[in-house]
């Protein structure tokens, strides 16, 4: 009896897709790609809406500046009547004084110049009470009288105040001629400035 030899036919047509099979585990992570080339600019945005008011945004302002231009024979306050600043006529020039709109602290500075050889005083005031005293001789303890030699060499006429000061609503400042007599010109010698440097609760 022979024997049978099979031989393999032709290789059919492929039959149709099978489903999709579930998904495997997650492999290992690979290895950290290169950095990229750095991408273009992209364009500006749309402007954003305005921001809130910072605290300062809301001080008003406030500031004075005002010169003796007049002669002024008499002690008392110094009523300076050239006045460069004056915003929210916060001084007065027919008294002399500075009124506080709100309150707050303030900074003050008053340079006055009397006659060459004469002794000037004066004294800067918050509401009538004198908070400052400038003397062009100098400080003299009472009671202690100086050498008549010493006596003799008169002392300049330069008085000069810089301060900074709380003040409530309403109160006043002013300078206050003590003993001297002020200088005037039309390039003013005797000045006296304010403004306010921030509003307290």
């Amino acid at each position: 009896m022979g024997l049978w030899v099979c031989v393999p036919g032709p290789v059919g047509l492929p039959g149709p897709q099978g489903e999709r099979g579930e998904s495997g585990l997650q492999g290992p992570r690979g290895p950290e790609g290169k950095e990229g080339s750095q991408g273009t600019e992209g364009r500006l945005g749309p402007v954003g809406p305005p921001g809130t008011a910072g605290s300062d945004a809301t001080v008003p302002r406030l500031s004075f500046s005002a010169a003796l231009t007049r002669e002024m024979g008499r002690s008392g306050t110094i009523l300076f009547n050239k006045v460069f600043v004056n915003e929210d006529n916060v001084y007065d020039p027919k008294t002399g004084h500075f009124t506080a709109p709100v309150r707050g602290r303030y900074f003050f500075s008053a340079t006055l110049t009397g006659h060459k050889n004469v002794k000037l005083e004066a004294v800067l005031s918050r509401s009538n009470r004198g908070v400052a005293r400038a003397d062009s001789a100098g400080y003299q303890p009472e009671g202690l009288e100086k050498p008549m030699e010493e006596a003799r060499l008169l002392p300049g006429a330069l008085a000069v105040f810089s301060l900074i000061l709380p003040l409530e609503a309403g109160e006043t400042v002013c300078v206050d001629l003590v003993t001297g007599k002020l200088a005037h010109a039309s390039e003013p010698l005797t000045v006296f400035s304010g403004t306010l440097l921030y509003q307290t609760p």
